[in-house]
């Protein structure tokens, strides 16, 4: 098991909301960067990829490739999932950072 791999948690992505990405997601095209790890997951980004899940399920064969999020089917619809870091350890990150 990867270091890292215990610190992290596989989310659906409404419950992403407010946690911090533990790594980047983008769709393709356009290939660009939506939330960087570390970055909070919300706001625009958060509606922008609740969108594409949407698409994804109203259209399925126009589908972009997302990367840094995955897509898996419960009860025939697609829903995207990301890794987030665990709260606690997102505390002791923030904790680390206050007192740099």
């Amino acid at each position: 098991m990867p270091i890292c791999a215990a610190r992290v948690e596989l989310v659906r992505l409404p419950e992403a909301e407010g946690r911090i990405a533990a790594e980047g997601a983008l769709p393709y095209p356009p290939g660009v960067l939506c939330v960087v790890p570390g970055e909070i997951w919300g706001g625009s980004v958060l509606r922008y990829f609740s969108a594409l899940e949407e698409g994804i399920n109203l259209l399925p064969g126009f589908a972009p490739e997302l990367q840094g999020v995955y897509i898996e089917e419960h009860d025939g619809r697609k829903q995207v999932w990301c890794y987030v870091i665990k709260p606690r350890d997102a505390q002791r990150s923030l904790l680390k950072e206050e007192k740099l």
